[in-house]
């Protein structure tokens, strides 16, 4: 059995596999250490995985996630980076700051539907909005926008007297109240321009295309946008464990 450790800024993921299916997952809705640890070494102590990949936005936390898996006996440890063994080339010019997250999410959009499409997209809806563009077996680079909630403290926060609106699903498109029309504008303006910045990439890149969705908003985006072909909830998950299968099978080649 594999485990994934998720470590993000506001929640911690933890995910088993077994081969290739996803058996368990739990999510630590807590930024404290202590919290978060707790629960990393009750996971290995009740299910005792074999192996384990790490991917974080968090360094501290990553070198402490490591050096418990690493007590525990875990054989085979690996911390997804950009610079780690992976299945496409970076051509990301920075790549020091590109986030282990957007990696994951770029993984395991391409090794499941690069047989389906010359560039994938791996669009990413939680706190920041971002897109992952792998084409012709190489990593083009991205997009970084800021995501739904985002958008709505913003709003408040630096204006004098808008409220803090929660950003939800509107059917209407001109707002007959001062809520209604802050409903409107940040709705249509998530929802349009995350479609608007798709069909940019679209537009940058051959095709066929393949877009996948994940996070938070994912589903809604894929009800609202037809150029989404597919929400996948854990898409990070997933490739970080694909990354991690490929760090075993070439260990067994060797």
């Amino acid at each position: 059995m594999n485990l994934v450790v998720d470590i993000g800024n506001s929640a911690l993921k933890l995910a088993l596999y077994d081969s290739a299916r996803r058996v368990h997952i739990e999510r630590v809705d807590a930024r404290a250490w202590h919290q978060r640890e707790s629960a990393l070494t009750r996971l290995l102590k009740e299910r005792q995985p074999a192996s384990a990949t790490i991917v974080s936005v968090v360094p501290d936390q990553a070198r402490a996630s490591r050096q418990i898996l690493d007590e525990a006996g875990i054989s085979t440890v690996l911390e997804v980076t950009p610079f780690i063994d992976l299945p496409f080339d970076i051509a990301y010019e920075t790549p020091e700051t590109l986030g282990n997250d957007r990696i994951a999410a770029a993984a395991g959009a391409w090794l499941h539907w690069k047989d389906e499409a010359t560039t994938v997209l791996a669009v990413d809806a939680g706190t920041a909005t971002t897109v992952e563009i792998v084409s012709e077996g190489t990593y083009r680079g991205g997009v970084i926008a800021p995501g739904a909630r985002l958008l709505s403290t913003s709003l408040a926060n630096d204006t004098a007297q808008l409220p803090e609106v929660a950003l939800q699903r509107t059917s209407f498109t001109i707002g007959r109240t001062t809520h209604q029309a802050m409903q409107s504008g940040l709705y249509h303006l998530f929802v349009d321009g995350v479609g608007g910045i798709i069909e940019r990439c679209i537009s940058a890149t051959p095709g066929p295309h393949k877009v996948i969705c994940t996070g938070g908003w994912a589903q809604l985006l894929t009800e609202e946008l037809s150029v989404i072909d597919h929400a996948v909830p854990h898409l990070v998950l997933d490739g970080a464990h694909a990354l991690l299968k490929r760090r075993l099978v070439a260990s067994d080649r060797d």
